[in-house]
């Protein structure tokens, strides 16, 4: 579950955007995603079994990046665990970190900053605010936050497919599905659904530890 934040400028909204000094940079939302996302894991040791990363990265141009218009760049942070981490506890750490990471205002303007999941990671069965705040579920949120950026999207895909032969209808008909649909074509929202993991050893090893456990208490 990874989460893309709008890096601010350090004293004025009026930063020029090809100054790209790091003078010109506040990290504090920076420090302080890292420091909560480290609180939360001490908080919960069982959810998170790998690592929480980070990395900085540019802004970009490209239309439905989350990276879109960060000018002085964009601190991309997540968490990352291993199939076998019991799903509820998954679903509730990466609610309650997403709620923190979604919540930082932008001290230059007051306003919530820009922060965006990753397209490609798990956010669908997360509910997120708009950018006044209101809660959305996750499919409902994309086509809010993201509906200027949508319907530059698909004005561009048309004229490509005008170039090359082929129709909007025709990749919505190749490459659609549940999620896709709902966000960008009107479909319903869709039940989402967390599987569990089927490595059955886990629940086995799991006994083993309460039965250890369970000798020595």
């Amino acid at each position: 579950m990874e989460w893309f934040l709008r890096i601010p400028p350090k004293n004025s909204p009026t930063v020029s955007t090809t100054d790209q000094s790091p003078a010109q940079r506040d990290w504090t939302i920076t420090q302080k995603a890292w420091w909560d996302g480290i609180l939360l894991m001490e908080e919960n040791p069982s959810a998170i079994r790998i690592a929480l990363e980070m990395r900085i990265m540019s802004g970009s141009d490209i239309l439905l990046a989350p990276q879109r218009g960060n000018s002085l760049g964009t601190t991309c942070i997540e968490y990352i665990t291993t199939f076998n981490t019991p799903t509820d506890g998954w679903v509730d750490i990466c609610q309650k970190i997403s709620d923190k990471w979604a919540s930082y205002k932008d001290p230059t303007t007051g306003s919530r900053l820009h922060a965006r999941p990753h397209w490609a990671k798990q956010w669908s069965f997360l509910t997120l605010p708009d950018d006044k705040g209101l809660p959305l579920q996750g499919t409902q949120w994309a086509r809010t936050v993201y509906k200027k950026e949508i319907s530059l999207f698909m004005d561009a895909l048309k004229k490509i497919g005008e170039a090359g032969g082929f129709t909007v209808d025709d990749l919505w008909a190749r490459f659609g599905n549940q999620y896709l649909d709902s966000i960008f074509w009107g479909g319903p929202d869709p039940t989402v659904v967390m599987l569990q993991s089927d490595d059955i050893s886990r629940g086995v090893i799991n006994k083993i530890k309460k039965w250890i456990k369970g000798c020595f208490s």
